[in-house]
């Protein structure tokens, strides 16, 4: 193509080779023609030829220009400026703006060369640069080029002696200067003006209006210098985009509150005048709250701000809440946060908001446990419910009534702590670590509770491990609270209803007996191990959560702070609902921020005492022994009966022939016998299935011993007795130490124990571990068994609770009722100063006792004709 002409509707092109004419109707937006094109070369051709595609190629490449230059413009193919303006303007116009460089330079120097005598004329006209030459054909002709290129072509002007440069490009000079992006911000009256602008070297700032023409691309004529413009900061885009701003009303509070004190932190943010001192609005701060209840059982509150020592009352909080932000005593204030009274459960009601915020009374405990905000004013109920739970109000009870023991200091702070959450109605959790007597502060609160209401009814619902262990502390140390154990296939609750009775059961009675059990009202619930429904969907969760209390209160020896869902388990048994539903429960802390778990530990402050040895040693012995008692199980009852009957009749006989001399050897060997039974059925029978009560009782005291991270000895006479002891431990994961006769070498086995590594459990016997060695790397002690020697099992326990030893020590002996060992412990008691005198675990100890002794030793009556 030696040339294109643009009609404004159809191109006209011309052909070199061959010689001829293309016509092309170019499509006109607007309308539905198509593109048509005549080739005077191939005019005989149905369908549009090379030649016509070449022209339509041609012009979608040189399109833009001419289009830009209007209807009538030519491009030619061979000229080094291949576009000229329609020719009908005053003068012909070649537009070199798709120029750049080098290519630039080469084709301003052409067209300039074409002046015919005297000088052009370079101008700037708006965002160009145009330069007027005289042609010698007389005729003018305008070259014109964008002004963005300016700083690059500025020079090669100047070096020009046909071009003179006029206007403002007479004087212009290039400069190092840059012109620095801003923002600035002024308040007038009501009114914030936002100016993006430019900051010049001298200090001013000059806003976009100002510079308005004088801009360039990434240059700017300021002050007859050609500066250099800098990109504005992510930020600042915004702002220049936007341009000039004036906000008014809550559009510039929510700036003065929201971006002003943020964009304060950039040095292009350029505030003036009172903007410039204005500080960030205040927040009101909640200081206390009015509370009332309301007839349908809701609570209404209302709460009180402060900012700046003003008094900001509820009614005057409403009106900030609607119009978010108001002038108080000169201060900008914004609208009180109302989150922490939301999230508690309270919300505005449809009517009456002047009124107050309405929740439920679960809303108001959390209300209070998160926030700590007193309660000023209202209902005295709520009053006092507040005081009690954030530790303001702790009434004494006073000593309990009838309790036979001596509670320490830190167990009477816990017994009035729960006491005031019994008469406020709020449940609780007792968190005391393992050892510092939580069995005892319930027993005293069961006293003051029945003194209080003595026909009420209380549950105790423990593991059966423990069930046995319960019933004995209550009958020694509340002896006048009745008792009544709901266990065994002949389990009963006759006689129960009225009232006055504190009614015994495990876990899984009340799974089994759940209508039973629900169907009645009790006035306190106890929940022993309560991490035994830590699962929440488990059938004995959803059975104990299902009881009707009063007041429940949970006992847990472990740390509840690792496992939040088992958490959230416990607590809602004794406060339902109080940490929502486990669905939101789950969503909420599955992966909770710092600020979630310190809002729930507020929460959970006001249900939860938590106290570990190391915080009340000074109220503690250096050495505590707790006597656990166990029952046989069925089969092992059996098994008991079943040996006791085979020597009872033979032995009795002997006894009661004051001329025969006493089987020592048999009766010794009977005992022997009955106290494997109580240990385990499998020490006198291998074969047996028969399983063990009192194991029952010392995996539990291991689990809690264990979970509050404490280290455990356990002592027994039958190297047997250590196996099966080893093999339970095993099957479960729990990695331990054996050390018995067998053990090769004993001082490595003791040193390993002691170091703390990963075993920390240690199994021995009696003989292999009582002497001459040191445990002190342990803090509880089980006696699996009874010694015969009080003095021996002393001896023993002093391995761990000796000089060195920088715990409190809690001693377990576990007990088996209605057996053997329960009168060898009596006898031991009634005989202890001879006892003591004896050493070794022999039939040599049954020498010191009579006929009558032994018969009651053996449960044989020798009045008794057989």
């Amino acid at each position: 193509m030696s040339r294109i002409t643009w009609t404004g509707e159809e191109i006209e092109a011309e052909l070199e080779q061959p010689l001829g004419r293309v016509i092309v109707a170019t499509h006109v937006p607007g309308t539905s023609r198509p593109v048509t094109g005549d080739c005077t070369v191939c005019d005989l051709s149905p369908e549009p030829c090379s030649h016509v595609v070449a022209a339509l190629l041609q012009w979608l490449d040189i399109r833009p220009t001419m289009r830009r230059l209007g209807a009538g413009a030519v491009w030619r193919g061979n000229s080094r400026h291949p576009f000229l303006a329609p020719s009908g303007t005053a003068a012909e116009r070649v537009d070199l703006s798709h120029l750049t460089g080098p290519d630039l330079r080469t084709a301003l120097e052409l067209q300039i060369s074409l002046q015919r005598t005297g000088t052009c004329t370079a101008r700037l006209v708006d965002q160009a640069v145009e330069v007027e030459i005289t042609l010698p054909s007389g005729d003018r002709r305008v070259v014109s080029f964008s002004a963005t290129v300016l700083p690059g072509v500025l020079p090669l002007l100047r070096t020009m002696p046909r071009v003179e440069l006029a206007d403002e490009l007479q004087g212009l000079e290039l400069s190092q200067a840059r012109l620095h992006p801003v923002l600035r911000g002024r308040w007038e009256h009501d009114t914030i003006i936002l100016e993006p602008g430019y900051r010049v070297s001298d200090g001013r700032v000059l806003s976009l209006e100002e510079l308005e023409g004088r801009i360039h691309g990434r240059w700017a004529r300021i002050d007859g210098l050609l500066c250099r413009v800098l990109d504005p900061a992510t930020p600042l885009v915004a702002y220049h985009r936007r341009g000039r701003q004036e906000l008014r009303g809550r559009e510039a509070l929510r700036f003065l509150n929201l971006d002003h004190p943020q964009l304060t932190q950039h040095a292009w943010y350029c505030p003036e005048g009172h903007l410039a001192r204005y500080q960030q609005p205040r927040l009101p701060k909640p200081v206390a709250f009015a509370a009332e209840s309301t007839p349908n059982g809701k609570v209404r509150v209302r709460p009180r701000f402060v900012v700046d020592d003003h008094d900001i009352e509820w009614l005057q909080a409403l009106e900030l809440v609607d119009a978010e932000f108001s002038r108080i005593a000169g201060l900008l204030v914004r609208a009180p946060d109302l989150h922490e009274f939301t999230r508690a459960g309270f919300k505005f009601p449809k009517r009456a908001r002047e009124r107050g915020l309405l929740g439920s009374r679960l809303a108001f405990v959390r209300l209070v446990a998160e926030t700590g905000l007193p309660v000023e004013s209202g209902d005295d109920d709520l009053i006092e419910l507040a005081a009690v739970l954030q530790g303001r109000l702790i009434p004494d009870p006073g000593e309990p009534p009838g309790l036979k023991s001596t509670l320490r200091p830190y167990q009477r702070d816990g017994v009035a702590w729960m006491w005031g959450r019994y008469l406020a109605g709020v449940g609780a959790l007792l968190a005391d670590d393992m050892g510092l007597g939580k069995t005892h502060q319930i027993m005293a609160l069961l006293c003051h509770a029945t003194d209080r209401r003595p026909h009420a009814r209380t549950l105790v619902v423990c593991p059966r491990g423990v069930l046995e262990h319960w019933a004995t502390l209550l009958a020694e140390f509340a002896p006048h609270l009745e008792v009544h154990t709901f266990h065994g296939p002949g389990r009963s609750l006759e006689g129960i209803d009225r009232g006055g009775v504190v009614v015994l059961t495990t876990y899984d009675i009340v799974i089994r007996s759940a209508d039973e059990l629900g169907e009645r009202a009790w006035d306190v619930a106890v929940f022993d191990e309560a991490q035994r429904i830590k699962n929440p969907r488990t059938k004995a969760a959803r059975a104990v959560r299902g009881l009707d209390a009063g007041f429940r209160v949970a006992l847990s020896g472990t740390p509840l702070e690792n496992r939040l869902l088992e958490l959230w388990s416990v607590v809602d048994l004794i406060v339902p609902g109080y940490l929502g539903s486990e669905r939101d429960f789950r969503s909420t802390y599955r992966n909770p921020s710092n600020a979630q778990l310190h809002g729930l530990r507020q929460r959970l402050k006001v249900l939860t005492l938590r106290r570990v040895k190391e915080q009340v040693l000074d109220d503690l012995p250096d050495k505590v022994e707790d006597v656990r008692y166990c029952r046989l199980l069925p089969e092992q009852q059996r098994l008991y009966r079943e040996i006791w009957m085979q020597r009872a009749e033979e032995i009795a006989q002997q006894l009661r022939d004051e001329t025969a001399d006493i089987p020592y050897m048999h009766i010794f060997a009977l005992l022997t016998r009955l106290k494997q039974v109580c240990d385990h059925p499998r020490l006198v029978d291998a074969d047996t299935g028969a399983v063990s009560g009192k194991l029952e009782v010392f995996e539990q005291i291991v689990d809690e011993a264990l979970e509050s991270d404490l280290r455990i000895v356990v002592f027994s006479q039958y190297v047997q007795m250590i196996g099966l002891l080893s093999s339970m431990l095993e099957k479960r994961g729990i990695a331990h130490l054996v050390l018995t006769g067998e053990t090769r070498d004993r001082s490595k086995v003791v040193r390993r124990f002691n170091s703390e590594q990963h075993e920390r459990v240690m199994l021995a016997s009696l003989l292999a571990g009582g002497v001459g060695i040191d445990l002190t790397g342990a803090s509880v002690v089980i006696h699996y068994d009874r010694w015969w020697n009080p003095a021996k099992e002393n001896q023993a326990t002093d391995r761990v609770h000796r000089i060195g030893q920088k715990r409190f020590v809690q001693v377990f002996k576990l007990l088996t009722r209605d057996t053997i060992e329960e009168r060898i412990d009596e006898l031991i008691r009634s005989k202890l100063d001879l006892m003591e005198q004896v050493v070794a675990p022999s039939e040599d100890v049954l020498r010191r006792f009579g006929r009558r002794d032994l018969a009651r030793l053996l449960d044989l009556d020798l009045d008794v004709k057989r």
